[in-house]
């Protein structure tokens, strides 16, 4: 259960980051 979350939050950073970059 941990290791689903912990895979969430990590695409979601990676997501977050592209498009901080982006703007």
């Amino acid at each position: 259960m941990l290791r689903s979350r912990a895979k969430e939050i990590f695409m979601r950073q990676k997501i977050y980051s592209l498009y901080k970059g982006r703007g």
